[in-house]
């Protein structure tokens, strides 16, 4: 088996792989298609392409054009830069074929010749010296009536037991076994959605452990083994199979949810170590970061935000002064007042925090953004951008409020602690200048109407 798992973009493909390509316009088409092709040659496999509805000068083009919109899509990486193809079909490791030249070289199809075909030329193609075959074919032929082209979902099944997954061994892929005849090829089967009617892509659907749909490659849940597809009963296979595929996702499910739950404790023990350095340096303000996180929190609570988005705010507010163990100890804890340059030193603390956030740990909310801005004001006299308003996130708007309150109301090397009166007097005479009008009415109904306390 060349790799775990189940790919999750083009490039991920590898010997062993057999998927259906299920495609509505022509900008999928190429999307999918020009990386699946380039890829193959550039990783030395031997790149076979059977046409039908397209030309080979429509193919040729793709490569030679190497579109931008297949990495835009997610279907694939590369330089963007156009291929020289002329190199690859003078050598004989880009061929173009058509359905005649393969799937019809009889005159009919047979499913056995075919894969015997694919057999022979993945025997070719490591004689050559290449690692693998890499083949693809556009299915529109058999929507001629031509002889054979009733066996269609029979050879797809089939194929399943040339690459290996006629049984995935762990419900996760349909990825080929090593001995398998098909495990140094790799395959996709075209089919476009405009020609093709529904009941034959079900079909198409059941014969492919991996689909790609649009420019999305999916872990096929609908897929049934060729043993239970071309048996007796299909009917209650497939109820089998769908019915274990839906217990197997509920299994991912919940040890998806156990990672989950991991990372979170693993996340929360981060930002604690992290807020309790800040803290061992600066006594004063012990439990400051606690405190104003939990207004904050509360806040957002009563202006009826939701629930992740309160758990960002309960994050940054841990951490909101990490910034300061780059302050100096004794200036963090001098009595009296703070001259010009040491405030300005003070002021680094949120640049600072956001710079050590920043490429630190990766958060699922703009952690780094509101630390960096909650000693900014609406009105732009704040720091250290001057950002104003609607600039200002919500979150950094939300913690700057919870941090002038907390801080007013606790006791400072430089000052006793203000009464909360004093705090919440603060935050009403600068309500739409210095605070955000929603936020602090929020403050003021937790500590006038719901009794909040720290």
């Amino acid at each position: 088996m060349a790799h775990t798992g189940y790919p999750h973009t083009i490039a991920d493909l590898g010997p062993g792989d057999h998927l259906c390509y299920l495609y509505e316009t022509e900008e999928e088409h190429r999307a999918v298609l020009t990386p699946f092709l380039r890829q193959g040659l550039e990783r030395g496999e031997k790149v076979l392409y059977i046409a039908d509805a397209h030309t080979p000068e429509t193919i040729l083009g793709y490569l030679r054009n190497n579109p931008s919109t297949a990495l835009r899509h997610g279907s694939g990486q590369g330089s963007g830069q156009g291929l020289d193809v002329k190199p690859y079909l003078a050598r004989g490791q880009l061929v173009i074929l058509t359905c005649d030249d393969a799937y019809l070289r009889e005159g009919v199809f047979d499913p056995e010749g075919m894969i015997a075909l694919l057999r022979a030329d993945t025997e070719r193609a490591l004689a050559e010296g290449y690692s693998a075959l890499r083949v693809t074919g556009e299915m529109t032929w058999a929507l001629q009536g031509l002889p054979g082209s009733e066996r269609l979902i029979e050879y797809e099944a089939k194929l399943n037991e040339f690459f290996g997954s006629a049984e995935p061994q762990d419900g996760a892929s349909g990825r080929g076994l090593a001995e398998a005849p098909g495990s140094k090829c790799l395959a996709i089967c075209q089919y476009d959605r405009r020609r093709f009617a529904p009941p034959v892509l079900l079909d198409v659907l059941r014969t492919h452990p991996i689909a790609v749909v649009g420019t999305v490659i999916y872990n096929n849940l609908y897929y049934i083994p060729p043993a239970d597809l071309l048996g007796s009963d299909l009917p209650a296979a497939t109820l089998r199979r769908w019915v274990q595929n839906l217990a197997e996702r509920k299994r991912a499910e919940r040890e998806l949810q156990q990672s989950l739950k991991k990372l979170q404790i693993t996340l929360e023990g981060t930002i604690h170590a992290l807020a309790s350095a800040v803290e061992m340096r600066d006594p004063y303000t012990a439990g400051h970061q606690r405190e104003v996180t939990r207004l904050a929190c509360a806040i957002a609570n009563e202006m009826g935000l939701p629930e992740e988005q309160i758990e960002g705010i309960r994050m940054a507010g841990l951490i909101h002064d990490i910034g300061k163990i780059n302050v100096p100890a004794e200036i963090l804890s001098k009595p009296g007042t703070l001259n010009g340059l040491e405030f300005g030193l003070i002021k680094t603390h949120p640049q600072v925090g956001s710079d050590i956030l920043n490429g630190t740990i990766e958060f699922p909310w703009p952690i780094a953004q509101i630390v960096l801005q909650h000693h900014e004001r609406m009105d732009g006299s704040g720091y250290p951008v001057g950002l104003s308003g609607e600039e200002i996130l919500l979150e950094a708007r939300i913690l700057g409020v919870a941090d002038v309150v907390e801080a007013m109301a606790s006791h400072r090397p430089y000052r006793p602690a203000l009464s909360i009166n004093k705090a919440l007097e603060e935050i009403s005479q600068n309500r739409g200048v210095l605070y955000d009008p929603a936020v602090v009415d929020a403050c003021l109904k937790l500590f006038i109407e719901k009794g909040f306390k720290f």
